[in-house]
């Protein structure tokens, strides 16, 4: 019997908002307008990297600030008032890998750039949890509203995690093979999303004697 397994070292997955637009409050004289947004992750592996997509309709993008805080409460900063009077931050992308950085950009923001502090912060954390978008909008008069955002999530594979419900024979499949015969299958063999998805195992039987190759 013949086996060869590939393991990747990494896997990447997404998480969006679905909601429709939301109204950022205006600031008032004495505070800033706030709005967050939340995504919950359930996906436990560990953080490698991590970018973050933003659309915000704003006529005045210099008065907002946007924060990105993770589910142990680290605070990343993305963008603080930049952009003067520009309107909007349309397929915005805040990679730490990006070439331009977000302070030398101007509205509306499309692509990619480094964000104000680096997103390397929340590296080696969990994903798991509540991650919540965080805007400020710090100067009265003008309004906007929050179009969409979501995370792109570089996570570590780990294919020799704890022991899971599915670990068991009782939920292999059959291959179909009982004393002589051939079967071929592609299999996926990894700790993934939630935890439970080490489900591609396959079983067959053989008589005493039988050669496998």
């Amino acid at each position: 019997l013949s086996v060869d397994v590939t393991i990747d070292a990494t896997e990447t997955f997404s998480v969006t908002s679905a909601g429709p637009a939301t109204a950022i409050p205006d600031a008032t004289p004495t505070t800033s307008g706030r709005l967050t947004s939340t995504l919950a992750v359930t996906d436990t592996r560990t953080v490698v990297d991590l970018n973050v997509r933003l659309s915000i309709n704003h006529p005045f993008v210099g008065d907002l600030q946007v924060r990105l805080i993770s589910p142990d409460g680290r605070r990343v900063s993305l963008v603080l008032n930049r952009g003067a009077n520009g309107d909007n931050l349309t397929g915005t992308i805040f990679d730490d890998e990006a070439l331009s950085a977000i302070s030398t950009a101007t509205p509306p923001f499309t692509g990619s750039f480094r964000p104000e502090t680096p997103l390397n912060a929340l590296d080696g954390i969990s994903a798991a949890g509540t991650w919540t978008l965080e805007i400020l909008d710090t100067k009265q008069l003008d309004s906007g509203s929050l179009l969409s955002w979501g995370i792109d999530f570089t996570v570590e594979n780990n294919i020799f995690g704890l022991f899971e419900l599915n670990d068991t024979i009782g939920l292999a499949t059959s291959l179909g093979v009982t004393g002589t015969g051939t079967a071929t299958r592609d299999a996926d063999i990894g700790d993934g999303a939630f935890g439970l998805r080490d489900v591609d195992l396959f079983q067959f039987t053989a008589a005493a004697g039988t050669t496998l190759t």
